[in-house]
């Protein structure tokens, strides 16, 4: 049966369609042109998954103050909630008007011959993330935390989580190496107080949570170590949950919450590694 749009052109239906389906893909309900009270106009298609709202316009010419209305709906809304714009391929899209488009989260999708080409993902709008700004740091650092920032910046929030903490425990894993090679780190169990030795070839295999003991188990922490098991600490439990259930709405959304205070700490640890 042929979806009907009441608000569309007929040149717009078909472009339409791949949007609904690119929506049904990935798993939400869709609804054509549904009106809310809430809504700062009615929307040509409403993803629904739970809790989570997905937004998709599709246009021929883009109105600023129409998606400026749907990111301040999406950022009081409280829920995860996605916009989107979907165009079709012959229309011209001015780099002005991807930059910020971009910037502000949103979506944006082309349309030609029945398929969708995301240009670039949308993000969660009701999650305000503050990204640390790189261009200041020493190269090393931007060179290891580039690519995960990146991926966030892009949606890609619990991969780019992920990657984050990995170097973080990547250089936290080679800082022990260095000092158990100097012999300036040494090792005590807390419960037993009696030394233990880890062989710096057993550091790499370690887990982010077994490193973190390490840390704790320095005889003489420096600024550093202390700076360090904070770092680790911090981030530990939801990089736990982003690896093992990182689908998990609940654990998403607390990753989010907790984002920008665990990038802070990344950052400035793996600074100082």
């Amino acid at each position: 049966m042929a979806r009907v749009y009441a608000t569309l052109s007929v040149d717009l239906v078909e472009h339409a369609d791949s949007a609904h389906g690119c929506l049904e893909d990935r798993g939400f309900k869709v609804a054509i042109e549904r009106s809310n009270l809430y809504f700062p106009n009615t929307p040509t298609l409403l993803g629904s998954k739970g809790k989570t709202e997905f937004i998709v316009e599709v246009v021929e010419k883009v109105s600023r103050v129409k998606i400026s209305g749907w990111v301040n709906y999406a950022r009081s809304r409280g829920q995860e909630t996605y916009i989107a714009i979907t165009i079709p391929a012959s229309v011209k899209i001015t780099a002005e008007f991807m930059a910020s488009a971009s910037s502000q989260g949103i979506g944006l999708f082309t349309s030609s011959n029945g398929f969708l080409t995301p240009i670039f993902e949308a993000r969660d709008l009701s999650v305000n993330i503050g990204v640390p700004d790189l261009r200041l740091e020493k190269l090393p650092v931007r060179t290891k935390l580039k690519p995960a920032f990146d991926k966030i910046i892009a949606g890609q929030i619990v991969d780019g989580f992920k990657d984050a903490c990995l170097v973080l425990e990547k250089a936290a894993q080679n800082h022990l190496i260095k000092g158990i090679k100097s012999t300036r780190i040494t090792f005590q169990d807390q419960k037993t107080l009696r030394n233990v030795t880890y062989p710096p070839q057993t550091i790499h295999r370690k887990t982010m949570g077994q490193v973190k003991t390490c840390f704790e188990q320095i005889v003489v922490p420096n600024q550093v170590d202390t700076l360090t098991l904070q770092a680790l600490k911090s981030v530990l439990k939801d990089r736990n949950d982003a690896t093992h259930d990182g689908s998990t709405p609940a654990y998403v959304r607390r990753i989010k919450r907790n984002l920008s205070k665990h990038l802070l700490a990344i950052l400035n640890a793996v600074r100082v590694l």
